[in-house]
């Protein structure tokens, strides 16, 4: 039996809104664990504080920060440093309204089930299509 899958969403996403889908997501079997980072930690805690921690615990971090700004360690690069796989949002999606960020995950959410069985420290980029439907890819 496959282990539920853990997707712990960033301060990209607005923790009202992850709190308000969660009742809907669990319903998934094997029930998923869904937590905000504020539910573990402060405010702006550094990605460099926070993955490592997270990093043992198999947690599928959800976030909208490619590491494309400039100043201290990049998501993307700390989160394949401590293997931990990971999930961003494109620049336009990340740019969009918090119910079109969910909505996205919710269209992908099969798939985002199905990353516990990924090699851990993966990275997937989930995007929109021109005609916008959300797809989730793979990167390298």
């Amino acid at each position: 039996m496959t282990a539920p899958a853990k997707l712990l969403f960033d301060e990209n996403f607005g923790k009202p809104m992850i709190v308000a889908v969660t009742p809907f997501l669990e319903k998934y079997q094997p029930k998923p664990v869904i937590a905000h980072l504020l539910d573990y930690f402060a405010a702006g805690v550094t990605d460099a504080m926070w993955i490592p921690k997270v990093a043992t615990e198999g947690w599928i971090v959800v976030s909208g920060d490619r590491g494309k700004k400039s100043g201290g360690a990049k998501l993307p690069e700390v989160c394949a440093a401590h293997a931990v796989t990971h999930v961003l949002l494109s620049g336009t999606l990340q740019n969009d309204r918090q119910f079109r960020k969910v909505q996205s995950i919710i269209a992908v959410w099969d798939e985002l089930m199905q990353l516990t069985s990924c090699v851990k420290g993966s990275r997937y980029l989930l995007r929109l299509t021109p005609s916008r439907k959300p797809v989730l890819m793979k990167r390298h």
